[in-house]
């Protein structure tokens, strides 16, 4: 057993438990699922915050799966061009069961002052999970995060609970998608329309896409969801875009629906603040009013890697509930040719890049979102490398990272501390709330792996 462990670091391993990093904040975190409505139109969250248990390490038995479903290795796989028996191969043997060091539906802290929100929204190719080094983080020091799961056929697989009737009886994947996206894309162009000259384009469709591997229909059948009663499961997969498909429309029109999820996540969390009853419709014995006015929505931000730096901008334009932006390696790719949105853009924005991953004309992007009347300030992490802030890299050894293009010879602890830390300070700085002093100690002893603004040269900005 310890031969087939022999990449993982030893320091991240407890009570027989693999695990990504422990939270080094002075509350202990809870976490749960949310999906709300029994369409693709609803929203799929995971929910950190603070705890009312302490004692992580002493309850690690409530610590759920990195993983939330063994088909998630499947889109994994897909994502990444291997072939999906490489992948599960590599997890069984060099990889395992890793866990998230927080309480599995723990009742939330309620004794406390309340607590500001961030919505996270993944990258391409992840998930809800993929960030949880990161939320942890935030939730262990103060904060409610909701990492939504997007169902733009972007997340490595996500999926969605219906009610069964005689014709759905079984389990079946998302192919064509839901009967719902129409009235959920009139959402997004009302909300858009609010921007005036922002173009609408129309919504994204599986016609954009290949098709999926047909195994998957097999292996998607073969579950049933939870054993909640007269309800099975629809798989929503990654899926590869068509050669023909016009790219920038694709990726600009899911841009559209993922800041709309984010709008609704933060309406998610409006409701569970004020009380309002939540069918849970993973979860029927979920309790919604634990989270009755914990939280501090006149302080919510948005944030979000790669992909999800991008959402985070539209979020920002569309949704002036959203008083910060946090865009963690922004791929800028989707509102390039749309950059009059950024003039929507009004709130403080923090990029924390990745030295390895901009390029020129993303970085030509990100500047014109620079401004002096507002704070957008921009650090870059020398040799750091765009999946240094995804926790695939605290679950593979050096080779490992090396052949999926996650290897950087800055330390990945290092660079999820610096990520975390900038995060926290801006947050602090503008929620108008004391940062912890050993943040800022941190990063001045740090400095020199850090660097600051976007300097081009004036050929460059052409």
């Amino acid at each position: 057993m310890q031969k087939q462990r022999k990449f993982f670091n030893f320091k991240l391993r407890h009570d027989g438990r693999w695990h990504i990093p422990l939270p080094s904040g002075p509350f202990t975190v809870g976490c749960t699922d949310i999906m709300t409505s029994y369409s693709k139109s609803g929203i799929f969250v995971r929910l950190f915050y603070p705890a009312a248990q302490n004692g992580i390490l002493e309850r690690s038995s409530q610590w759920p799966l990195m993983i939330p479903h063994p088909l998630y290795l499947e889109g994994i796989a897909d994502f990444l061009g291997f072939p999906p028996s490489v992948i599960r191969f590599v997890n069984r043997h060099f990889i395992g069961n890793v866990h998230c060091p927080a309480l599995w539906n723990a009742a939330p802290m309620t004794e406390s002052r309340k607590f500001p929100v961030v919505v996270f929204s993944h990258g391409l190719g992840c998930c809800r999970t993929s960030y949880s080094t990161i939320c942890l983080e935030l939730a262990s020091n103060g904060y409610i995060v909701a990492a939504v799961e997007h169902r733009d056929y972007s997340a490595c697989l996500s999926s969605y609970v219906i009610k069964e009737t005689r014709s759905n009886f079984e389990d079946t994947p998302d192919i064509k998608g839901s009967d719902n996206e129409d009235s959920n894309y009139k959402h997004i162009e009302d909300l858009v329309k609010k921007t005036n000259d922002f173009k609408v384009n129309t919504a994204v469709t599986e016609v954009d896409f290949e098709d999926v591997r047909p195994e998957l229909k097999y292996l998607g059948s073969q579950n049933q969801y939870l054993g909640i009663p007269h309800t099975s499961r629809k798989w929503v997969y990654y899926r590869q875009l068509k050669k023909s498909a016009n790219e920038y429309k694709v990726r600009h029109n899911q841009t559209k629906q993922r800041a709309y999820d984010c709008i609704q996540v933060l309406d998610l969390l409006e409701a569970l603040n004020n009380g309002l009853p939540i069918h849970n419709v993973i979860n029927l014995s979920f309790q919604a009013s634990q989270f009755k006015g914990i939280m501090d929505l006149s302080r919510a931000a948005v944030a979000g890697h790669s992909f999800g730096g991008t959402t985070v901008v539209l979020s920002l334009a569309l949704d002036l509930r959203f008083k910060i932006g946090l865009a963690l390696d922004s791929w800028m790719f989707p509102l390039q040719k749309n950059q009059e949105i950024f003039s929507k853009v009004t709130q403080p924005i923090l990029f924390v890049n990745m030295e390895k991953f901009q390029t020129l004309e993303n970085l030509r992007v990100m500047k014109n979102l620079e401004s002096k009347k507002v704070d957008r300030k921009v650090v870059t992490v020398k040799g750091a490398v765009h999946m240094n802030q995804i926790d695939v890299v605290f679950g593979l050894g050096p080779i490992l990272r090396m052949c999926i293009g996650a290897y950087s010879r800055v330390n990945r602890f290092t660079v999820i501390d610096l990520t975390t830390r900038h995060m926290l300070v801006f947050l602090s700085k503008h929620f108008g709330i004391p940062a912890q002093q050993e943040h800022e100690i941190y990063m001045k002893r740090n400095k020199k792996k850090i660097k600051e603004g976007i300097i081009l040269k004036k050929s460059q900005l052409i």
